[in-house]
């Protein structure tokens, strides 16, 4: 019952989001304790059930770009300048494991180079989330 609730997709987006909006209000620390510690609870069940994306990898990130640790930054799943669009699927990470997607991005498709096809996209896209993976629920 409450372990598959946890687990499903739309229970951890909405956590997720909660996570964002909740510093903005007054007087919810409790309220984003919970969420957090649901957050962690979602994250490790995702590696339980044989999802990639671990806090191994966000902590590996955090140590290269300390500054940006603990940030949340939404990613766009495909990246605008690879052609996604600028409403397209986003994602919420850690800044400094966005940071570290984003320069895996540009390591293989720098900015300002030729337009890509659709082919080349879902390539690039397969060979940085391969390496570095989205948090469980967001495919691409």
């Amino acid at each position: 019952g409450h372990q598959k609730f946890f687990e499903s997709p739309e229970t951890q987006r909405a956590i997720t989001y909660l996570s964002l909006i909740a510093p903005v209000a007054k007087g919810v620390s409790v309220i984003g304790n919970i969420i957090r510690t649901g957050a962690k609870f979602l994250a490790k069940q995702a590696v339980k059930s044989g999802g990639k994306y671990s806090d191994d990898l966000v902590k590996a990130a955090q140590k290269l770009y300390p500054k940006k640790a603990g940030k949340i930054e939404m990613h766009h799943i495909t990246p605008k300048y690879l052609g996604g669009t600028k409403n397209g699927p986003l994602v919420p990470l850690d800044g400094a494991y966005h940071q570290q997607i984003t320069n895996a991005f540009r390591h293989v498709w720098s900015y300002g180079k030729a337009p890509i096809n659709e082919i080349q996209r879902k390539q690039i896209m397969e060979q940085v989330y391969k390496q570095f993976p989205l948090p469980f629920g967001y495919p691409f």
